[in-house]
């Protein structure tokens, strides 16, 4: 409810999807001494989004995505890739991890080096 209440406030259109069986994901980060960082992530809902969930209808209008590293985790983030190149949206990317990068290396080249 804060995050939609935020994003009404600063005019930004929300197509957040509500569940009352899913749970929101939570990340615990641990520093150790020397600065070194852990995170021990549970997606929650993320980790059950499947491509049905992405109308391209509803997303072809918006001019620029950002699509937030756990998202990678999700089945939904190669079609994400194809309806915003083919929409010519700009698009920005958290990428949460070397191997995600290194694994999806050439869905990236393909659809944001234009």
């Amino acid at each position: 409810k804060k995050i939609e209440e935020h994003l009404a406030k600063i005019n930004v259109k929300s197509l957040l999807i509500k569940s009352k069986d899913l749970s929101a994901g939570e990340v615990i980060c641990l520093i150790t001494p020397d600065k070194e960082r852990t995170m021990v992530t549970h997606l929650g809902a993320t980790s059950k989004l499947n491509q049905e969930d992405l109308v391209e209808d509803q997303l072809k209008s918006y001019q620029h995505w950002h699509i937030e590293g756990y998202a990678f985790y999700s089945n939904i983030i190669l079609k994400s890739l194809e309806i915003a190149s083919k929409n010519k949206a700009i698009l920005s990317l958290n990428l949460p991890t070397d191997n995600i990068v290194k694994h999806l290396k050439s869905e990236f080249q393909k659809h944001i080096s234009r």
